[in-house]
């Protein structure tokens, strides 16, 4: 079974990643091209460079643990199963958008700022981030679902997005999902097609494409939230 320990000192992050990426992207269609035309030696030097390269993306690493886990489950291998599974929560801590667990702040508006809290439903290999509210409006009240994101691995995501940060182009990881819109009332509530951006640790944007509308969320401390509470 992998250790995952070995290879967690290669792990590219930030832009050497995104850079890690476009190689990886070039390399496949190189290696299609080689297959294509039958050149099996160029191609399986290609193959050999391609697996190397996957081996530095936590990403890529964390999907193949996270696939081999289920076969193994499937084929009643539980001890690997979970050698698998322990391996894979290990990566997981490079991998920023399965880190967000908790509770978040961002300015609605018209409506002010209001806390929203992140949690992930794992079900069947399928990963979801949900965000529900925990202070409301009169569109989308507390405790309902205000956005969710499927960062189950494999799926296809939207492409980095290309930002100007103090005169400096930096890219930034987005993940694709679900923005909950409604009327005063909760009233022709409806999802609509929108996605997650990551900046540092302790910020990330949700998008609501149709409306061209975004939020900024930064964390917050949960003591702090408890003591407002007690205090009201």
């Amino acid at each position: 079974a992998p250790d995952a320990t070995e290879l967690l000192a290669d792990f590219k992050q930030g832009p050497e990643l995104f850079e890690l990426r476009r190689q990886v992207d070039m390399l496949e269609r190189q290696l299609k091209h080689l297959e294509r035309t039958n050149k099996v030696e160029d191609a399986e030097s290609v193959r050999q460079t391609l697996e190397e390269t996957y081996a530095k993306d936590p990403l890529a690493v964390y999907t193949d643990f996270r696939g081999r886990m289920w076969d193994a489950a499937r084929e009643g291998l539980y001890d690997r199963a979970a050698h698998l599974r322990d391996a894979a929560k290990e990566i997981q801590e490079y991998l920023p958008q399965y880190n967000l667990e908790g509770l978040w702040v961002g300015n609605y508006g018209a409506h002010g700022y209001e806390i929203i809290k992140i949690t992930y439903d794992n079900y069947r290999g399928d990963q979801h981030l949900i965000a529900t509210k925990v202070t409301g409006d009169e569109h989308v009240q507390a405790g309902e679902v205000t956005f969710r994101v499927d960062l189950t691995p494999g799926r296809q995501q939207p492409p980095p997005l290309l930002v100007n940060v103090k005169g400096k182009q930096v890219e930034l990881e987005a993940f694709g999902g679900k923005g909950v819109i409604a009327e005063k009332g909760g009233k022709s509530k409806q999802t609509v097609p929108g996605k997650l951006i990551l900046f540092e640790e302790n910020r990330f944007a949700f998008v609501w494409e149709p409306l061209g509308a975004h939020i900024t969320f930064a964390r917050v401390d949960e003591g702090i939230v408890k003591h407002m509470h007690n205090l009201g």
